[in-house]
């Protein structure tokens, strides 16, 4: 038999930055609850009209925290201040 793993989604976060563009972590958990991964995505509007998401990270690895993964959220918020707040 083989054990096989498979990711759930945990939560979803948008961000917006000091320029109004939007970013969207989705965080998923495996489901052995070893794992916390999270896909970084923005909301580009090149398009009038059409708005789309595009992955700009496909895969964060989060750490996990004591295995409580409530506390993402610190992670994620720490990860998009340091990288997009400013865009």
């Amino acid at each position: 038999m083989i054990n096989s793993v498979y990711y759930v989604l945990y939560k979803t976060l948008v961000f917006k930055s000091e320029t109004g563009k939007r970013f969207k972590y989705e965080i998923y958990q495996s489901s052995d609850a070893s794992t916390l991964t999270a896909s970084v995505s923005y909301l580009d509007d090149f398009v009038p009209g059409i708005n789309t998401w595009v992955v700009i990270e496909p895969e964060l690895i989060l750490p996990l925290e004591h295995c409580h993964p409530e506390h993402t959220l610190c992670e994620v918020l720490k990860h998009f201040n340091d990288r997009y707040a400013t865009e």
